[in-house]
This record gives C-alpha cells, structure tokens and sequence, in this order.
C-alpha cells in the first residue's frame, strides 16, 4: 500500500465509529497506521486481512497491536506472511477464526496457544496439504465448529486412527466439516468408523464428509448410536453396487437415529445442470436416503416395505 494512501486510511478508519467490517489486502506490506486505526475501533466486529505476496512484510514497529473488539477474523495468506501477521493483530476476544493458506505449505506458526484465545469456538483452515500440519489444531479442545479443507494436491487418506485422534481431542464439537463438496479432493472415511463420533463427540449435530460405502454390504461388526446428529452432508461420497443400498441405508439408520436431513450426492443442482458425480453413484445415494423412510430404529426392514420399495424402482 502507497504510503500516502496510509497516511490518509489510518485517520479516516479511526474516524469511522460505526466501523463494524473491514476487508484489507496487502500486497508488500502492511501499514502500522492502519493496523494502529483498526485496533481502536471498539464497533468492529469481523476482518478480513490478505497477503497477496509471501514476501510481503510485516510493519517496521514491533509494538503488538489486538483487534480489542473484533470477534470473527479471517486471514488469507502464505506461511511465512502468517508467521509475523497472526501475533501481530489477533485478539483474545476472537470467537471464530478463518485461516485459508496461499498453495504452499501450511504451517501455524505464530498461532499461539488455547491460552491466547479463551473465548474462540469456531476455526476453519483451507488448504491443508497433509495430516502432519493439523497437529497443532488439536490443543484447541473447546472448540465447537470445526472445519478442514483439503488442498487440491491433498495426497492422503483419512485413517481411522486419525480419525480418533481427531474426534478425541474435541469433545464439544457440534458441527465438524472435513472437505469441501465437490471442488475439494476427498477426505474419505468408512461409515463403520464414524461410530467413534457417538463416544467422543456427544454434542455433534452436523457432519459434512466424504463416506467410502463401497465396503458396507460385507460389514458385519457393531456401531455405536449418535442420536445428537441431525443432518449431515455426504459430499463426494462413494457408491457401492446397487444391492448394497439396503445394507448402506440400515447402517446409516443405526448410526444417526434421529436424522432429519441427509443431502443428497454432491450438493443440490439447478435445472439443467449435470451432477458432478456419476449418474449411477447419484442414483445410488437418491435410493439410500429414500430407503432411510422404510427403516426400523435397529436398521432392519419390514419385508412389505421392502417388496413395495422394490416395484416402485420399477421403470414401467
């Protein structure tokens, strides 16, 4: 930013008494006049602030400045931009955090600890390129919302004993997204493995991931019940053969009792606009979730229902 233009933004936001929104990109660098202006602002509520450059750099003052006021903060950036960017501006008021990486490396540095931020529920990162870079993410016990983005060039697959880990170090979640619908790569879980939610996440009501369901007809185990989850989102699931809709459906019924809404494969289309998915994968999951009305609580099916389910797939 020019700095004849700070000169002149840092007095006009400190003027600005009603301020309650600000979206701030930084190209080389960041202005401590404005950064001063933003944090005597008592009305501001929610910050937007992106690093265009990763060598962009940080003001030449050291002095630590806080957002006094500001409970909901975003930061698009790179590493080594958010290693000076995080201490310099965040607040111990902060609720929800939003931290969408630059594709590069992922790293927290400069995050600070639980202690810094003793009133924030709600965190969402972007970008992530490996499990290694949550590591972290997982201090943070109370948080309440929690989502996880894939990068484009994520290389793993969720195991079950991360996602354990991940489940046990957040006993109070009540919304968990992992993955982004159909513009992210998947981060994909087994239905089977998802009855550690019920143990370890009691409050949990939404769920948006991606199911591997390929594998449910040969499940013969036992699933714990979640009866706190009301929707979930299945995004880029994936399909087993079609006979498997039955097994799919009374799984799904064991696991969520009392669920209420369910999406279908991938998010909702417009008129006239192709799912991204197969069509038989679509029609799979349209299936499943029509079945989840023939369902008994313990995931069995009443063989008159079933019959008339059956004749009413019929394409006369």
């Amino acid at each position: 930013m020019p700095e004849h233009i700070a000169s002149r933004l840092g007095p006009a936001l400190s003027s600005m008494s009603r301020l309650q929104s600000v979206l701030l990109w930084i190209e080389t660098g960041l202005p401590i006049e404005v950064v001063q202006a933003l944090s005597q602002v008592q009305t501001l509520e929610s910050v937007l602030l992106g690093v265009i450059h990763d060598e962009a750099q940080p003001p030449s003052s050291n002095q630590s400045l806080t957002y006094f006021s500001a409970k909901n903060l975003r930061y698009v950036a790179q590493r080594k931009a958010l290693s000076w960017l995080l201490p310099l501006t965040m607040s111990s008021n902060v609720e929800a955090l939003s931290i969408l990486f630059s594709p590069s490396d992922a790293n927290f540095d400069g995050l600070g600890s639980p202690v810094d931020y003793p009133n924030l529920t709600t965190l969402k990162v972007s970008f992530i390129l490996q499990w290694s870079e949550l590591t972290p993410l997982l201090a943070f016990r109370g948080l309440k919302e929690l989502s996880i983005t894939p990068a484009f060039d994520w290389e793993e697959h969720w195991s079950t004993s991360e996602t354990r880990l991940l489940v046990e170090s957040f006993p109070l979640l009540e919304v968990l997204v992992l993955g982004d619908g159909p513009n992210s790569f998947d981060v994909l879980l087994t239905l089977p493995d998802l009855d550690c939610f019920a143990r370890h996440c009691p409050r949990l009501w939404y769920l948006g991931a991606s199911i591997d369901a390929r594998a449910i007809h040969t499940f013969t185990g036992t699933v714990t019940p979640h009866p706190a989850i009301r929707e979930v989102d299945l995004q880029e699931s994936e399909a087993a053969e079609h006979e498997a809709e039955f097994e799919v459906a009374g799984l799904i019924k064991r696991l969520w009792p009392n669920l209420q809404k369910g999406s279908r494969m991938y998010h909702d289309t417009l008129p006239g606009e192709e799912p991204w998915g197969q069509e038989s994968i679509k029609a799979f999951w349209d299936n499943v979730w029509s079945l989840m009305d023939f369902a008994e609580p313990d995931g069995r099916f009443d063989y008159t229902c079933t019959k008339m389910y059956e004749i009413s797939l019929v394409d006369f």
